[in-house]
């Protein structure tokens, strides 16, 4: 069973530098053309989904379906995959963090998370827990390629688990909106994980 992992397209708040977390943000215009122009790519290579799991989010939602064709009550939402979220920093501007935040940011494993903020110990906690269970699809009937639509932070926490590396190493991966990665799921192993197409070159959450 192959697994692609997508980006969300690009929002009002990305262009802003604006952290988004769970603020329930839409795509913009050029987040729209993103997502056309990454479903166009999945075309050309002949690339379709027999499932599709969203983030909860709108941003999510919508990429998803423009990517993939699949319509909104079909796609499988799943709150493992919402993306980190930032309690009280949300909306905040990146150049005007503070320092605790800041310092976090850095390094998250060995820096206390600010209060009211999703620590990345739970982000870990529950977006590996959504990858091991959907090993099981891979015994369904029909189902060999799926689709996962989610966030950047996201993301980077499930390449460092997929390639089982330190949070750490996954942490500094550039996610741009519309990336596409792509694992290989065999006899409930994730094997050859790589990112296969690059979109935006924004990095933001």
């Amino acid at each position: 069973m192959k697994v692609y992992i997508i980006r969300h397209g690009e929002t009002d708040l990305n262009r802003q530098r604006l952290l988004q977390g769970r603020f329930n943000s839409k795509l913009n215009e050029n987040g729209r053309q993103q997502a056309r122009e990454c479903a166009a790519w999945l075309k050309e290579r002949g690339i379709t989904f027999d499932r599709v799991y969203a983030s909860p989010l709108d941003r999510a939602q919508e990429t998803a379906e423009i990517v993939t064709g699949t319509t909104r009550d079909e796609i499988v939402k799943d709150e493992r995959i919402i993306e980190i979220g930032f309690g009280p920093y949300e909306m905040l501007s990146y150049e005007t963090l503070d320092n605790s935040m800041m310092a976090y940011f850095k390094d998250p494993l060995h820096t206390k998370a600010p209060e009211g903020m999703e620590t990345i110990e739970e982000l870990i906690e529950r977006a590996s827990g959504f990858m091991e269970d959907l090993k099981a699809v891979e015994h369904e009937a029909g189902v060999e390629s799926v689709a996962i639509v989610t966030h950047g932070v996201t993301i980077r926490t499930l390449m460092a688990y997929l390639n089982d590396q330190t949070f750490e190493e996954g942490w500094n991966l550039m996610v741009g909106n519309c990336d596409v990665f792509c694992t290989e799921c065999t006899n409930g192993t994730y094997q050859n994980t790589a990112k296969i197409r690059t979109g935006a070159t924004r990095n933001e959450a």
